[in-house]
């Protein structure tokens, strides 16, 4: 051992209860340190589940043309050979066709924004729209009330 490590280790004995306690400060702050990281963590991970889980998915293709303008009109025709490709590949969980957009809804002196979502009920996860149906069918989708809808 080198004389520095051993009077270190000296001075550290001398004062028991003062290396005690900064030992104890450390760990103290060491421990909750790591419970704040994981915390964040975990609310990432659930944020991003959340907002990809929940409509847009990791994936979204769309013309280049579309995004600046946002016009239908510029949306992608369906190609079914190329969605038949993607859905064929492994690493993929799933690959539906959707429509999106933003529309003025008004009523008398009362209007809002909403966004619509256009969805091919045949091919889409029956489980993941259930649990957003409050009322109505999916046979008759002008009727349904779907979560978030006033």
């Amino acid at each position: 051992m080198s004389l520095t490590t051993r009077m270190a280790w000296r001075n550290l004995g001398r004062n028991r209860r003062r290396s005690a306690i900064t030992a104890a400060a450390v760990a103290f702050a060491l421990f909750f340190a790591i419970l704040i990281r994981s915390l964040q963590l975990g609310i990432y991970g659930h944020m991003i589940d959340t907002v990809v889980g929940g409509m847009a998915g990791y994936v979204q293709v769309s013309d280049s043309a579309y995004w600046p303008s946002q016009n239908l009109d510029l949306a992608l025709p369906e190609d079914t050979e190329w969605l038949d490709a993607v859905q064929a590949d492994p690493n993929v969980t799933s690959a539906t066709p959707r429509l999106a957009g933003f529309t003025l809804l008004s009523n008398q002196s009362e209007s809002a924004v909403a966004q619509w979502t256009g969805v091919d009920f045949s091919r889409e996860d029956a489980d993941y729209w259930a649990t957003r149906l409050i009322e109505g069918s999916f046979d008759a989708p002008v009727q349904a009330k779907l979560l978030n809808w006033q």
